[in-house]
């Protein structure tokens, strides 16, 4: 089976939502939507890097959820754009 590479976009500010804390940290059902989104990812055997996109000034945050993970896989965190577009373009 094909391996490849995860891009995960997680630098959203949640602008539209008008919440204080960046959208990859609102809890769902006790649970940040990045942990979710990651859990889901590395529930997969097809996937061998991940490069997740965030605000720098999240990456404390960050480090810690993907530590707590444990992933299997190569996990990289690199700083996202102003838009979704300009972070994946990267």
């Amino acid at each position: 089976m094909k391996k490849v590479l995860a891009i995960v976009p997680a630098a959203g500010s949640g602008e539209r939502m008008k919440k204080e804390i960046h959208k990859p940290y609102l809890e769902i059902r006790g649970k940040p939507i990045l942990v979710r989104t990651l859990e889901g990812l590395l529930s997969s055997n097809v996937i061998k890097r991940m490069i997740i996109l965030i605000h720098e000034e999240d990456r404390e945050r960050a480090t810690k959820i993907i530590d707590s993970l444990k992933p299997r896989v190569v996990a990289r965190l690199a700083t996202g754009g102003k838009t979704r577009q300009e972070s994946v373009e990267k």
